[in-house]
């Protein structure tokens, strides 16, 4: 039985991690095929996370705008977005002090851990399971398919913690695929 995301939980998860995080307007997929909200008809609307990692980042001064408030300057990765500017929020500054923990492993290993699990290293991986785990506990409950990972670089040097952003739990990986065709 899923266990509930709970407020404290959330905040925990986010107090450890440092990704960027956007809410999106509605998608396509919220549609029915006559354009009417999946929600103003009574349908049911499933609920989605989706995490995006890149590797090796980007130049914040290309993502962050240097305004906070409503009225922000769109960055270049965010101005394919201005139609929906005032559905976007981003969200900076989260730490990750579990990166800083002494444990095994380089600096590299101990950061890819701690990104999303908000745990330290264990020598072999994650030390708990990540924030798009406990969100899909939550919400994925009735879904086909719970959780979907993805990837798209092989690369990883034969060691699983560059190589998987999601965690089941204690150095339990959730390997991505890398042929993203093979999943349709």
């Amino acid at each position: 039985m899923p266990q509930p995301l709970s407020r404290r939980m959330l905040l925990k998860g986010l107090a450890f991690a440092r990704p960027v995080a956007l809410a999106l307007p509605p998608l396509e997929a919220m549609f029915n095929s006559a354009g009417t909200a999946y929600a103003a008809t009574g349908e049911p609307v499933e609920s989605r996370f989706v995490f995006w990692f890149n590797g090796n980042g980007i130049p914040e001064k290309y993502w962050i705008p240097s305004e906070t408030g409503e009225n922000f300057v769109l960055t270049p990765c965010l101005a394919p977005l201005a139609p929906f500017r005032n559905d976007i929020h981003v969200v900076t500054g989260v730490d990750s002090p579990a990166a800083r923990l002494p444990g095994p492993g380089n600096d590299h290993h101990r950061s890819m851990s701690a990104l999303m699990t908000g745990t330290q290293f264990t020598g072999r991986g994650a030390g708990g399971a990540s924030l798009d785990q406990a969100i899909a506990a939550r919400i994925g409950a009735d879904s086909r398919f719970r959780s979907l990972q993805f990837g798209v670089s092989q690369e990883s040097f034969g060691e699983s913690v560059q190589r998987n952003m999601s965690w089941s739990g204690y150095d339990r990986p959730l390997p991505p695929e890398m042929l993203p065709h093979k999943m349709f």
